[in-house]
């Protein structure tokens, strides 16, 4: 008698025994008796799926050896009524460890700034006002250019509900300024229509293969009133 290949499928089998109880009153007992596949078989071994072929179906484990994913990490600690929608950011793999291997420069701080703690990403963490009146100054870098100026700034109008625009369009948005003697652009979105509404103001500095961003997110009111105080922060900066 040939002995029976180990890679045959293996056998499904669900029994299923009916017990009629012997009072004769239509209860029935169902018990149902499951088989598992055998250890380290594959109930889909030996099947080709064609091209286009759904495999929704099929609940595939993932083997036993496989790393998990490493989970993102926020790059900060929301603070409490935070107006920066990047509080609660998760960051890439990576990129905590690539921001911590950046040198922060030296810069003097407003007295009118409230220095809160450096986080994982944020190399500067500031804060201004109470209540509903505060502002948020962050100082980040990243290496090269985050894909370049105009995406920089639009990705900045969406954080405070403006719709993207076009270099072209952004007239008096960005301003050429220097910082520690290089050229940096200075970025102004504030929304006189809608006075009530989150506004920005900024820099963009490119150096030595890095972009840094200073941002100030939160009233416009707080925004403006602080114009002289960001421009005097962004001066004092020493790389």
């Amino acid at each position: 008698m040939k002995l029976l290949n180990s890679r045959l499928l293996p056998i499904l089998a669900v029994a299923s025994i009916a017990t009629l109880s012997g009072c004769g009153d239509g209860d029935e007992e169902i018990r149902i008796y499951q088989i598992s596949h055998p250890e380290g078989l594959d109930p889909h071994a030996g099947h080709d799926h064609g091209p286009g072929e759904d495999h929704s179906g099929h609940d595939h484990a993932a083997p036993a050896s496989a790393a998990p994913m490493a989970p993102t990490a926020p790059s900060s600690t929301p603070s409490q009524n935070s107006v920066n929608p990047s509080s609660s950011m998760n960051t890439l793999p990576g990129m905590e460890s690539t921001a911590a291997a950046i040198d922060t420069p030296a810069w003097s701080v407003p007295a009118s700034w409230d220095e809160l703690a450096p986080t994982s990403i944020r190399k500067g963490n500031f804060r201004i006002g109470t209540g509903n009146q505060i502002a948020e100054i962050t100082v980040t870098a990243f290496p090269g250019d985050v894909g370049g100026l105009e995406a920089n700034v639009n990705r900045w109008r969406g954080q405070i509900g403006l719709p993207p625009s076009s270099m072209d369009s952004m007239g008096d948005t960005i301003i050429p300024i220097e910082v520690d003697g290089q050229p940096a652009y200075g970025i102004s979105l504030l929304n006189p229509q809608n006075p009530d509404a989150p506004g920005i103001l900024g820099a963009v500095i490119p150096r030595d293969g890095m972009t840094w961003f200073v941002k100030m997110i939160g009233s416009q009111e707080i925004l403006q009133s602080q114009e002289g105080d960001l421009q005097n922060f962004l001066n004092s900066i020493t790389f």
